[in-house]
């Protein structure tokens, strides 16, 4: 009875904790075991829980090889999983850490952190990722309460296995997200070689937080106070990792929206054993961190586990912060001077941030010894450096990163975007001005056409063959919202746009994946795309041009692919049904009556 009270308490602990992975799998079929799964769950794990069946990508499709596992727990519940070997492991007596097992985060299952296993792969690193209870090919009903005995049943497997070279100490863990918690309580339970963290969350600041959103009952807050007694000691990081006697690498993005990096600094100040922190510059929550400097994620990763003496020359930081004077507090200025020491001449990342999560990071070439001041609006409580290798070298003080083709490319579309906002912004601003001038007589000004506004987007389009194939399909989401923006625009003009889109589509939009801050979603679909790709087809149509009516066809099929059935009439049964615009406008208009009804 006591081991069950307290499971619930860890429930209702975790229910407020777990802030995860937002996920979209474009399948009927999986969607329906996602709600049967979530049907069976208790009320508390359901409400955060966001198990999937369906694989998002299996080790083959990544260019891997995959040895399905399982194994039982205490209680009997088969979990599933994957042992991915690498094509070419490190030499055990230079890397004493020969496999990495990956504690995933709440979302999907473990299909979606495929990539990361790739990452280990490619550095030589065995690598072992499971399934909790419920989630992917594992059995039994999802809950947060049985989260911790997932883990220790997981080590256990993959650390008693006869015909693989991996014991506790040659084993690393690698947890993400929710999964960083877990792989934590692991850790300062049981030996192992070597621990890294992504996107660390403190449960105490988050029952705080809760407390403060929200006006609690007597009962809720007696609840609460049993959690943070009784169980946040026990799942609690801040707590766990000065337990953990491994090395420890933390990483955490500047820009997480959902687990404030701040977290993963007071985990760190907290930790006795070898440790480093690396809060990532633009980057978000995970998977965001994989696309943003994907050869430095890569890198840094890749390093630590296959050197985990690189943390004894680790720079070295010393800092001391004044407060300038002149200002008043709310727009004072604080001046802090860094002094770094290094074994050798290097680049390094430095970030100082304050409990608040305002954080600054500037990238330095620092010879063994430098110093400089840095200037921020914030009084800083942290600051650390790592060392960087993917760079490029601006001049001798600074440096930026030297990115990967699908990096840059990520960055040229975040560039593109940010004119793209201005571009919208600017345009309709122009055009209220000139309605408000009109009204006021002046009745020669002449309103900025909105097909302006298409072709100034088009011109700053790249060559789509030049773009990465895995970003060249955002272009396309920007274009065809570009269209929605506009209205109406006379097809003569609008055509050859719509035409410029095709080309920007993913050649398998099914199995196209985007990556955000917090979110991942499995297949090309996009409310804008496929009424500019239905528009495109029914311009083609009304044309009636030599081989108009064919093309029209194809396009169709391709807007039925990228379409959810909410979203528009067209199936494939009834495409070759649809002779006109005219046509295709009443369908619409019975197929939201339908939906309406159906509401």
């Amino acid at each position: 009875m006591l081991r069950l009270i307290k499971r619930s308490l860890l429930a209702v602990c975790l229910l407020f904790l777990s802030v995860d992975l937002i996920c979209e799998v474009a399948s009927a079929q999986d969607l329906s075991e996602a709600q049967r799964r979530i049907g069976q769950m208790d009320m508390l794990s359901k409400l955060f829980m966001l198990p999937t069946a369906e694989e998002f990508v299996t080790p083959k499709e990544m260019g891997l090889v995959g040895q399905p596992v399982e194994f039982a727990k205490p209680s009997g519940t088969v979990l599933r999983g994957w042992i991915i070997r690498s094509d070419n492991p490190l030499d055990s007596d230079d890397a004493p850490i020969r496999m990495v097992m990956i504690c995933p985060g709440n979302a999907a299952n473990i299909s979606v952190f495929m990539q990361y296993a790739k990452l280990f792969t490619d550095g030589g690193l065995h690598v072992f990722m499971f399934d909790y209870q419920g989630y992917g090919k594992s059995d039994g009903v999802p809950g947060f309460t049985t989260l911790t005995d997932d883990v220790v049943a997981a080590y256990k497997f993959i650390t008693t296995q006869q015909d693989l070279p991996v014991g506790p100490e040659s084993l690393g863990i690698f947890g993400i997200s929710l999964g960083s918690t877990l792989s934590v309580y692991l850790a300062a339970r049981h030996p192992i070689g070597a621990l890294a963290v992504e996107d660390l969350f403190s449960p105490s600041e988050m029952l705080a937080k809760y407390e403060s959103t929200r006006e609690l009952g007597m009962m809720a807050k007696l609840s609460i106070n049993m959690v943070r007694e009784s169980l946040v000691p026990q799942v609690d990081p801040l707590v766990n990792v000065a337990k953990v006697d491994c090395p420890i690498f933390y990483l955490h993005g500047e820009f997480d929206s959902f687990l404030p990096p701040s977290s993963s600094q007071k985990a760190h100040a907290a930790t006795k054993s070898p440790s480093k922190i690396w809060i990532m510059k633009d980057t978000g929550h995970a998977p965001e961190s994989l696309e943003t400097h994907d050869r430095e994620f890569a890198w840094q990763l890749q390093n630590f586990f296959t050197d985990t003496g690189s943390l004894k020359t680790q720079p070295k930081v010393d800092w001391k912060t004044e407060a300038q004077d002149g200002e008043s507090d709310d727009k004072r200025k604080y001046s802090t001077s860094v002094s770094v020491t290094c074994d050798k001449s290097c680049s390094i990342e430095i970030s100082l941030m304050n409990d608040d999560n305002r954080s600054l990071i500037v990238r330095r070439n620092c010879e063994p010894k430098a110093e400089f001041n840095v200037e921020t609006n914030f009084e800083p409580k942290y600051v650390a450096a790592v060392r960087c290798k993917h760079v490029v070298k601006v001049d001798k003080k600074t440096w930026r990163p030297d990115l990967s083709k699908l990096s840059a490319d990520l960055a040229a579309l975040k560039e593109f975007n940010q004119k793209w906002a201005l571009d919208i912004s600017q345009h309709f601003a122009s055009r209220n001005k000139v309605a408000s001038d009109q009204q006021s007589g002046n009745k020669l000004v002449k309103k900025p056409d909105n097909a302006d506004l298409i072709s100034k987007v088009v011109s700053r389009l790249p060559d789509a063959e030049t773009v990465h194939p895995h970003i060249r399909p955002y272009y396309a989401v920007s274009l065809a919202n570009t269209f929605q923006i506009a209205g109406d625009v006379a097809p003569e003009v609008l055509l050859p746009s719509q035409e410029r889109l095709l080309e920007f589509l993913p050649e398998v939009p099914e199995k196209h994946y985007r990556l955000g801050n917090a979110w991942f979603r499995l297949g090309f679909q996009e409310s804008s795309i496929s009424r500019s790709l239905a528009n495109l087809a029914t311009t083609l149509l009304d044309r009636a041009g030599e081989g108009d009516e064919a093309r029209a066809r194809e396009i169709f099929r391709l807007h039925v692919r990228m379409s959810r059935k909410k979203w528009t009439p067209v199936t494939e049964d009834n495409l070759n049904e649809i002779q006109s615009s005219q046509q295709l406008k009443q369908m619409r208009d019975e197929h939201r009556r339908k939906l309406s009804r159906e509401q």
